[in-house]
């Protein structure tokens, strides 16, 4: 083979590696997190909290609740300006952080979240934490 040859081999070789990674990356899921938050139990509690600030409905948002307080909780049709999908947990007893996760199909700018640390007590929100 000659050396042209080869070259036109390895630029097409390159050119397909970095169609696929395009491809991938458009029809993966996208994933939001939040730093941890420690809270005090029984009086704090937690709430991940995800709203569509797209212009279409997102077909499907997994929220989940995780490290000391964990739980999930799925929305389907998560539409434009409408209830978000949210999730509520008591302060971990072990002590141990909590975090949040949003994962859904689509662009990351379309999807705004918090993780909230709220007084049981009085519903009073103390920390926000944004999901990134």
């Amino acid at each position: 083979m000659s050396k042209q040859a080869s070259m036109k081999v390895w630029s097409e070789i390159v050119l397909l590696t970095v169609l696929g990674f395009a491809v991938a990356k458009s029809a993966s899921a996208a994933t939001l997190i939040s730093l941890p938050l420690w809270a005090t139990p029984p009086a704090d509690n937690l709430a991940c909290v995800v709203l569509n600030v797209g212009k279409k409905p997102i077909t499907t948002v997994t929220v989940v609740l995780a490290g000391g307080a964990a739980g999930s909780t799925t929305c389907t049709n998560l539409d434009v300006g409408g209830a978000p999908c949210t999730i509520l947990a008591t302060a971990p007893t072990s002590g141990a952080p909590a975090y949040c996760t949003a994962t859904f199909s689509g662009s990351k700018s379309n999807v705004r979240g918090s993780l909230l640390l709220f007084d049981g007590n009085t519903a009073r929100v103390m920390v926000a934490v944004p999901l990134n």
